[in-house]
Order: C-alpha cells, then sequence, then structure tokens
C-alpha cells in the first residue's frame, strides 16, 4: 500500500545528511513511497534550478541533451537510500508545472523537442533501469496540451532502455491520468487520481468503475498547512483513497515539501502521525482484499452524499472476514451484519486522530445492526469475523 509523501524536491534542497535524516524518519513512521522531481525549475532554496551543492541539471541550461553527472550523482543517492528502506520513488523525469507557466519545464520541453526529450528519457532510465523502486511519474500537475509529443518521446526513452518500466501520469487537479494520456497509451500502465477534501470520493469512485482495469491511487489532494485545511481533511483523503478501491494516497505538508526553515520540527505533525496511523491500521487487515461497497448493501443507511466530504465511505473484504467504514461525520451509520462472515463477528471504533481502539465487542451476524460514532470527530469503524482472530485496528 502507497503511504505516500509528496516530498518533491529533496533533489535540490536536501544535503546528503538531510536526506538520511528525512528519509530515517519517514521510514520509522512506515511510509512506503515519496514523489521526487529529477529536476526542479523553481521551488528551491538556491536559485533554480541549481541543488544545494550549486550543480546545475544540465550544462547547457535549459538543454535536455547536456545532462550534468555530477547533478544526477546526488539523485542517484536519494533513489538508492529510499530503496535501502523499502521506500518506492515515484519520480518525475520533468514536472511539467501548473499550465503553460513557469512553475515547471513546461515550456522547456516543448523548445527540446521529441529528439532530445527520447534522449533524456534514455539516459534516466540507463540510471535506474537496475532499481526497483522507481515508478515513473509523466507531467506534474498540468495535462500534456502541446508537450504530448514530448511526454511521449521522454517515455519512449525510458522503455527503450527498460522495457518494463512502470509508468503513471500526474494532471492538473480534478483530472486523472487516463483522462489526459488515454489508456491506449502503450506506457500507461497506472491510473491516477487528482482531487481534494470534498471531490474525492465521487473521483476515486470513478476511477474505480472505469472500463479500462487499472490500478489507481490518490496522487494529490490538499496540502497540510496550505489553504486552512483541517486535520480531517487531510485524514479523510487517505482513507477514501483505499476504501473506494485505489492503493493509498500521498500526503503533503506545505513546509516539508519546499525544505524550507523548520522542515524538521514538521515531521512529528499530525498529518505525519495520522498517515503513519492510516498505514497501521490497513496493514493490521487484508486491505489488498477490500471491495468498495458501492451498492451500499453493507452500510445500507447512514453513509451520507458521495459527491461532498460527507461520504462514508466502506468496503469489505471478499471473503468477508473484514468490512472497514470510514465515517467522517457523526451520522450513524447501519451495517447489515449478514455481509460479515462466520456466527459472530467483533466490532471497533478506531480514532485515526489517536489511534485508539475502542472494542465495542462480539454482535450477532444477522440483521442490522446501527453504530453511531463515539464524538462528533472523523472515526474508523472495523467490523470482523470474531473467527478470524484478528487483533485491535491497527495492532
Amino acid at each position: 500500500m502507497a503511504v505516500g509523501e509528496a516530498a518533491w524536491t529533496p533533489e535540490v534542497n536536501l544535503t546528503d545528511a538531510d536526506v538520511t535524516q528525512y528519509l530515517d524518519d519517514r521510514a520509522s513512521k512506515g511510509f512506503t513511497a515519496i514523489m521526487v522531481e529529477a529536476i526542479e525549475h523553481q521551488f528551491d532554496n538556491f536559485g533554480a534550478p541549481r541543488n544545494v551543492y550549486g550543480e546545475q541539471p544540465f550544462t547547457t541550461p535549459g538543454d535536455f541533451s547536456t545532462p550534468n553527472e555530477r547533478y544526477f550523482a546526488h539523485l542517484d543517492r536519494i533513489v538508492a537510500e529510499a530503496a535501502a528502506r523499502n521506500i518506492e520513488v515515484f519520480l518525475y523525469p520533468t514536472y511539467l508545472g501548473y499550465p503553460g507557466t513557469s512553475e515547471g519545464w513546461y515550456n522547456d520541453v516543448i523548445a527540446n523537442g521529441t529528439s532530445k526529450m527520447r534522449g533524456f528519457g534514455q539516459y534516466l532510465a540507463s540510471r535506474y533501469r537496475n532499481s526497483a523502486n522507481v515508478l515513473w511519474v509523466l507531467g506534474g500537475d498540468s495535462p500534456p496540451m502541446a508537450a504530448l509529443d514530448g511526454m511521449r518521446a521522454l517515455a519512449q526513452g525510458i522503455q527503450d532502455i527498460s522495457s518494463q518500466a512502470v509508468f503513471t501520469a500526474h494532471n492538473a487537479r480534478y483530472q486523472s491520468a487516463v483522462t489526459q494520456y488515454p489508456p491506449g497509451e502503450p506506457w500507461l500502465s497506472v491510473n491516477s487520481t487528482y482531487s481534494d477534501c470534498t471531490r474525492s470520493p465521487a473521483q476515486l469512485n470513478d476511477d474505480y468503475q472505469r472500463s479500462v482495469t487499472m490500478p489507481f491511487f490518490l496522487v494529490e489532494g490538499r496540502y497540510e498547512l496550505e489553504n486552512d485545511t483541517s486535520a480531517r481533511c487531510i485524514r479523510s483523503q487517505a482513507y477514501w483513497s483505499v476504501l473506494e478501491g485505489g492503493f493509498g494516497h500521498f500526503f503533503g505538508n506545505g513546509v516539508i515539501w519546499q525544505f524550507g526553515a523548520g522542515w524538521q520540527g514538521q515531521l512529528d505533525s499530525q498529518g505525519s502521525a495520522d498517515m503513519s496511523r492510516f498505514g497501521e491500521l490497513f496493514n493490521s487487515r487484508d486491505w489488498g482484499a477490500l471491495v468498495p461497497d458501492n451498492a451500499h448493501s453493507t452500510v445500507t443507511s447512514g453513509y451520507g452524499n458521495l459527491a461532498d466530504d460527507s461520504y462514508a465511505s466502506a468496503a469489505r473484504t471478499a471473503d468477508g472476514n473484514t468490512v472497514i467504514v470510514y465515517a467522517p461525520t457523526a451520522a450513524t451509520l447501519v451495517v447489515d451484519m449478514s455481509r460479515i462472515s462466520g456466527v459472530q463477528a467483533r466490532a471497533w471504533w478506531y480514532d485515526p486522530s489517536t489511534g485508539e481502539a475502542i472494542d465495542l465487542g462480539l454482535v450477532a451476524t444477522s440483521g442490522s445492526r446501527s453504530f453511531t460514532p463515539p464524538t462528533n470527530d472523523d472515526w474508523v469503524l472495523v467490523i470482523d469475523n470474531a473467527a478470524a482472530g484478528f487483533g485491535a485496528p491497527g495492532s
């Protein structure tokens, strides 16, 4: 499962020692993935696109056919250090940035042309063809627009060297990878959803329901410490990402992703701790076997509105051994207990903000039962087949 973080800029803003500190912390908290740009166009602390050691990505600025070995050696270390901690790197070869602006490399991709873009893809793939923890991400906060041919050439260059490379794409908010890069693109094998704290349930549901089956994840939502985003909002994005059929979510913190002053103090933020608890909960159950309760045959009432942040997303394992419901509000949930296997079930409330699990005891696996969250905060309801012998959620 992707317990991810939008790190974005360690390749330019962190020293070797900083990289070690950052990755050690994230590994200790159960993070399994980070998103990283290979090259940064604007958001660094040392004069874009230079890194902390003063190295430019290209010996001729903006010319993708002139990669600087000393610059990319630092990126090599990040990828290798992440691998040593079992952390996947979702690597952006050329972050496009908010459509058509200097935020990213959109105009540079167009100016370089397809031949140079294919060559740059070959260069990167040659470096990371043996790095099993790299998943390639094309785009970045933008649909390809006029850069589409360049993106295709880049993907082709990577595939020239690494035919088994895995790719996704990252477009603008409220877009998925397959809405801008059709599923017929020969390189696209993983879909992504980009949303927020209100529209995520519906968008994730759309990606789960697509006629072309493709694994997907919530690539980006709202960030902690940005836009007055609440802690509940940050948690909701993560829980919806799995309960609506995806394989995880990338959390973001407004200080960490730029690695500016005080970033170390944010490593223990509420959002960071909540992501750790998110991973612990789902890894304490067979999360990969969960099937979204889209027909509301398990949670039959109280599930709210799929189109907004009231939605109580539910999923059930195919064998009926576990049901998990994320309840963002205090609405009473009505559960058809016959959907849980076994003679008896064990029910729990799990507090995603603290990790506390409240044991509700044994209940019959027949009829309907109402469950009301203990407080007005968000909670997670976990119901298991008692005979399966699961411990407390998150344990």
